[in-house]
């Protein structure tokens, strides 16, 4: 069940896993490392950069003001802990879930699930990772499949995130999302590595009006994933979007923020059941 969860995450997770460097929220999961291409080969020289936009404003300046306007260092630094309450929309029923992170390692995941007869619970604290399915109990559960579902714990703060992961930011092009006007910026060379990743290419688009960012794309290997983001509302003195829609390939679905707090979660609710410390008596899942 909770691999088929997993699964139902990764596409809305795909334009958001930028992994986490120093400095960033420390509510924020660590993304997974994207996979290297198969077909790529090294390389030993940073590509050249790409053409920046004549008379257009600094890719730099611009991601800096959209951080000020989405909230500003201060506040992002201040970022102890994250709650979300989320619908996930695909072509089948919505589907809830409530996410606590505290910390680097500490997560909980609870998903209602009423036609089995109650809630799946997906936890870790740094030590144990684990799940408690309604009819069958507790399980041990992988790291993997925590630090996926995690990644939401990134919508709130995207574009800190990004600042946080890269270095390099170019403005390459301007264009229209909807009726908004946006500039396209280049996003490139990760701060932990000497050079890109030439499998990986990512763009932000921030409206011009107000620098709130719009659309986060990845190409990924020649997959191109889309994230627009929408409704942006303020919560505490950080501004976060409504909704989320991705979309890669023909696969699509939307997720809905429809509670979100910051630095107000308990830290007892990451205790791992008493069951999970002996490891002969609780099955892995399957």
């Amino acid at each position: 069940m909770s691999r088929t969860l997993a699964a139902l995450l990764t596409l809305a997770l795909s334009t958001i896993s930028h992994g986490q460097a120093a400095g960033e929220p420390a509510g924020i999961s660590k993304a997974p490392t994207p996979p290297p291409a198969a077909a790529a080969a090294p390389s030993s020289t940073t590509p050249p950069a790409p053409t920046a936009l004549a008379g257009a404003p600094d890719g730099q300046s611009l991601i800096l003001k959209s951080i000020d306007a989405t909230g500003g260092k201060t506040a992002f630094e201040g970022i102890r802990s994250v709650r979300l309450k989320v619908t996930i929309m695909t072509g089948r029923a919505p589907q809830d879930l409530v996410l606590l992170s505290s910390g680097k390692e500490k997560l909980l995941v609870t998903v209602p699930m009423p036609q089995i007869g109650g809630e799946i619970k997906m936890g870790r604290n740094g030590e144990h990772a684990w799940r408690e399915i309604p009819n069958i109990g507790v399980q041990r559960a992988t790291t993997q499949e925590l630090d996926q579902i995690g990644q939401f714990a990134l919508v709130p703060t995207i574009i800190w995130s990004l600042h946080q992961r890269y270095e390099r930011f170019i403005t390459v092009g301007e264009e229209k999302v909807g009726e908004e006007d946006a500039w396209r910026i280049h996003v490139s060379v990760p701060r932990d590595r000497s050079e890109p990743d030439q499998s990986v290419e990512s763009h932000v688009l921030l409206r011009k009006s107000d620098l709130l960012p719009m659309v986060v794309e990845r190409v990924i290997s020649g997959q191109t994933a889309r994230s627009v983001f929408s409704g942006w509302k303020k919560v505490d003195s950080i501004m976060i979007p409504a909704r989320m829609e991705a979309r890669a390939g023909t696969q699509a679905q939307s997720i809905e923020i429809v509670e979100a707090s910051f630095n107000q979660v308990d830290e007892s609710v990451f205790a791992v059941p008493d069951s999970i410390r002996n490891p002969q008596t609780v099955p892995s899942g399957k």
